[in-house]
């Protein structure tokens, strides 16, 4: 095996051993019920990704509160951009509820903690017809922007669709929860010394400035 495909194989496989264990960090009766595999973890959060439960805006939220979570929250275009991912891995092609709504008489979008929004993902033409369309809100998979939808059934219409959770990781497990390779690894500058094949030493996982012998 060539060196250089060893210290590859090295670096990944500690990475690996780092990865947040959804099992330690996410609650463990939702996990049990739906799978590790629904679950994500970023930064201070468990996503849980019902994809498939349909229901309406009202009953998924009682179903993230359960566990003692809430729908999604992505308040950032990083959490926004995180969930959009979780949904491609999971091959999601069905819109999704997140903890969102259009309240007519505040006349802003609140979260489902009570806090206003101040970034959102719509379309200009959505946005600025916020209120003749429905309140609540779902993340779309094939155009990446959000949308407006009737939070309850209608006549001729259904709002049942599958959604997202978002549950808070302990604080004292958080620090454990968001590792990646930047974090282990400082970064690696090597101009003058040129390894070739075989490759540059690994110390505790990392790169260092020698080459292998």
């Amino acid at each position: 095996m060539q060196p250089v495909l060893v210290c590859l194989i090295l670096v990944f496989q500690s990475v690996l051993s780092a990865l947040p264990n959804v099992e330690e960090l996410c609650p463990i009766e939702a996990v049990e019920i739906a799978g590790p595999k629904l679950f994500r973890v970023l930064d201070d959060f468990c996503y849980l990704f019902m994809t498939y439960d349909d229901e309406i805006y009202m009953n998924t939220q009682l179903k993230c509160q359960q566990h003692g979570g809430n729908l999604a929250m992505p308040k950032t275009k990083k959490e926004n951009d995180f969930l959009l991912q979780g949904m491609k891995e999971l091959k999601q092609s069905e819109p999704m509820w997140i903890g969102l709504q259009y309240k007519a008489l505040e006349g802003a979008l609140v979260w489902e903690d009570g806090e206003k929004a101040q970034w959102d993902n719509f379309d200009a033409q959505t946005r600025a017809n916020l209120s003749d369309g429905g309140n609540c809100v779902v993340i779309q998979p094939d155009d990446v922007k959000w949308r407006a939808h009737p939070c309850e059934d209608g006549v001729w219409y259904s709002s049942r669709m599958p959604f997202i959770c978002q549950y808070p990781i302990p604080e004292e497990d958080v620090e454990d929860a968001d590792i990646t390779i930047d974090d282990m690894c400082p970064p690696f500058f090597c101009p003058d010394l040129d390894c070739g094949m075989i490759g540059f030493k690994l110390e505790n996982g990392c790169q260092i400035c020698e080459c292998n012998m």
